[in-house]
C-alpha cells in the first residue's frame, strides 16, 4: 500500500478512535456567541460555540466538544494531512469504509458519495459504542497541498445545529 493511502488510513483511524471517546454533554444553546479558530499550519479556519471546548494541542488534529455538563454524545473532529493522495479518492474511501466495518460493532454504512459543493466526499454511517447508537458524518476535502476531514459524531437522529454551523463555517484559505 503506498504512503499516501497509509497516511490517510492512519489519520482516519485516529479520528475513528478518538471520536469514540467523544464527550457527553448537555444540549448546547444556539444563542451562545461563537469563537473563531484559525489553523495557520494547515490553512483553515472555523467558528464554534464559545461555550464549547476546542483542543488544538496538535495542529493536524483538532477536537471540538460541547460543555462537560451536556447529556448526549457530541464531537467535531477536524483532521488535516499533508499532500495529495497518490490514489483516487473513491478508492481511498472504499478502503476506509472497510476499516470502519471491521472496527465498529453493528456498523452500517448509510452513504458514501461524491459531493459537488465545498466538499469532495461524504461518508455517513452508524455504529454502536458503549451501548449507544452513534452516527458519524465524515466530510472530506482534498486540495493541492492538504487534505481535510471534518467528522461530526453525534447520538441524535439529526445533526445538531451547532455542529452544522461549525461545518458550514469551515473555510480553507488561499
Amino acid at each position: 500500500m503506498n504512503r499516501g493511502i497509509r497516511l490517510l488510513l492512519l489519520l482516519l483511524g485516529v479520528i475513528l478512535l478518538l471520536s469514540s471517546l467523544a464527550a457527553a454533554c448537555a444540549e448546547p444553546q444556539k444563542t451562545s456567541p461563537y469563537s473563531h479558530y484559525v489553523n495557520e499550519e494547515y490553512g483553515y479556519s472555523l467558528d464554534y460555540p464559545s461555550n464549547w471546548n476546542l483542543d488544538a494541542s496538535e495542529a493536524h488534529l483538532v477536537f471540538i466538544d460541547p460543555p462537560s455538563s451536556c447529556s448526549q454524545l457530541l464531537r467535531v473532529t477536524v483532521a488535516a494531512f499533508d499532500g495529495e493522495p497518490d490514489v483516487p479518492i473513491d478508492i481511498t474511501i472504499r478502503q476506509w469504509v472497510e476499516v470502519l466495518a471491521a472496527t465498529w460493532e453493528n456498523f452500517i454504512l448509510l452513504s458514501s458519495q461524491p459531493l459537488e459543493d465545498d466538499w469532495d466526499w461524504l461518508v455517513e454511517y452508524t455504529y454502536n459504542i458503549d451501548g449507544l447508537r452513534v452516527r458519524s458524518q465524515n466530510y472530506i476535502k482534498q486540495t493541492n497541498h492538504f487534505g481535510y476531514i471534518v467528522d461530526l459524531t453525534y447520538e441524535s437522529d439529526s445533526v445538531p445545529v451547532e455542529m452544522q454551523d461549525i461545518l458550514e463555517s469551515f473555510t480553507i484559505s488561499g
